[in-house]
């Protein structure tokens, strides 16, 4: 299809043997899409509708639409819910039609990404409604996918693992595609199974994408998320040589641009485990140059700001923390609740004041995993929030660990690595000081995240016998 694209200026009549130009551009989009070149599909997807006559189908339009709004989100870009919803309203209740159970599936999965599970919910129940009247099992398997996901946020995690757990064998019977489904469903239930400490289930889980993508080709694309997703938990059970292979493979693969941040990422927390700073810096740096404040999602800000606070903190310079804390949590609204909580959790180290971090928490949800966030920083030991706290540990929607101190799943983590989790430590009684908490070695667990960092201000420095020889890094993309 790109070499048909090339070569239309210099025929006499492309149309009549390639058909429409602007049905090219679709496809060769939808084909990027599939392969996950989000970059590529994008700039596809923009050029399809510039050449969509302004008379074409709305249902037609809408489906180009939702194309160019998968593309936006995974291109890490803003404005992809604005552009699904434009879909969604150019496709009829009544009949139900193929176009709009997809603009559903299409909106609920944004909003799912976006934290705002309840609103994702209805939409995945009209979407399944919709997609079964016209008989498009393909989306409702995706919605069901997503359902899952978004109720495994949401505390109801036994429901969410039965649906998973469902899907998996049943996807293989699906005629259209069937492997992009299951590679979907095996990324998010290992990102459920992560989320609930499950680690070693969810390592299963995602090895078995791994291997699946692998023997599909997709390896660079789908597989590239699913190494993440394999590496993430191998952090907690501290299997960091195997994960640290598994990020190295993956990157050198060139995957495109939501995987290769979800990788860089990793390597900085690497770099953070094994107390190397400089090396983190430099992951650092390669994140600042590849996203842009202006057009980069939140989500992508957000994961940069709590990495690069962390590192402002561990140089001693909290002022700069806290000024990167406020300028990112005024883009990201209630949005992005998860991501709120984790800078939240940094801002009370870095020195924000009660009254402020109140303010940011007042409008956030407080459930499942914002429950934990919010429970974990006002856990850091201030005396003025200690009913609050305690109020959380009471919470049915909390969930547990399982562990014998009654703390929080993830927080604290208990730690295979050299800093000590401190399960209980100074947080179920008197509150503890700002020096001792960051001379106490936490094990702090996120949203995507676990990892013992040691609060001190003398960083620790790289285990003698660990070599960095199996991390790598490349140059900046072009599309980037």
């Amino acid at each position: 299809m790109e070499t048909a694209l090339e070569l239309w200026d210099r025929v006499s009549d492309p149309e009549a043997v390639a058909g429409g130009r602007d049905v090219l551009l679709a496809n060769a989009a939808a084909a990027a899409s599939w392969f996950s070149d989000a970059a590529k599909g994008l700039k596809l997807a923009t050029a399809c509708l510039e050449a969509t006559p302004a008379d074409v189908d709305p249902l037609v339009r809408a489906d180009r639409l939702l194309t160019q709004a998968r593309a936006l989100e995974f291109s890490g870009g803003a404005g992809s819910l604005a552009i699904a919803e434009e879909a969604l309203a150019l496709t009829p209740e009544d009949p139900p039609t193929v176009q709009r159970a997809r603009a559903l599936d299409s909106v609920a999965n944004i909003l799912m990404l976006r934290d705002d599970r309840a609103r994702g919910l209805e939409f995945c129940r009209a979407g399944i409604e919709v997609a079964l009247a016209v008989d498009d099992r393909v989306t409702v398997d995706r919605l069901l996918n997503t359902q899952a996901s978004c109720l495994g946020a949401m505390g109801q995690e036994t429901e969410a693992v039965a649906l998973f757990t469902d899907l998996l064998p049943t996807t293989a019977d699906l005629s259209m595609n069937p492997q992009r489904n299951q590679l979907r469903h095996f990324t998010n239930f290992s990102h459920l199974l992560n989320q609930m400490g499950e680690y070693q289930q969810a390592v299963e889980v995602a090895r078995a994408g791994v291997q699946m993508s692998r023997g599909l080709g997709l390896e660079r694309s789908a597989g590239s998320m699913l190494a993440g997703n394999l590496a993430d938990p191998l952090l907690s059970l501290g299997e960091l040589d195997e994960a640290r292979r598994r990020i190295a493979r993956a990157m050198s693969l060139d995957p495109p641009f939501a995987h290769y941040t979800q990788l860089l990422t990793l390597q900085l927390e690497l770099a953070w485990l094994a107390g190397d700073l400089d090396l983190a810096e430099e992951r650092l740096t390669e994140l600042r140059g590849l996203l842009d404040p202006d057009v980069a999602q939140p989500q992508f800000l957000g994961e940069l700001a709590f990495w690069e606070s962390w590192y402002w903190l561990d140089r001693d310079e909290p002022d700069r923390a806290a000024a990167l804390i406020r300028s990112t949590r005024a883009s990201m609204r209630n949005e992005y609740a998860t991501h709120s909580w984790r800078l939240i959790l940094v801002g009370a180290e870095a020195g924000l004041g009660d009254q402020e971090l109140e303010s940011w928490a007042a409008g956030l949800p407080t459930v499942a995993m914002s429950s934990v966030w919010s429970s974990a920083w006002r856990a850091l030991g201030d005396p003025s929030v200690q009913n609050w706290q305690d109020a959380l540990r009471a919470d049915p929607r909390v969930p547990r660990s399982g562990c014998d101190c009654g703390c929080w799943r993830g927080w604290p983590r208990h730690s295979s690595g050299s800093a000590r989790a401190g399960c209980g430590d100074g947080r179920r009684g008197p509150a503890v000081g700002a020096r001792e908490r960051r001379c106490a070695g936490y094990a702090v667990r996120g949203a995507r995240r676990a990892w013992p960092v040691r609060r001190c201000r003398t960083p620790r420095r790289p285990h003698p016998t660990r070599t960095r020889g199996a991390e790598t890094g490349r140059p900046r993309a072009e599309q980037r």
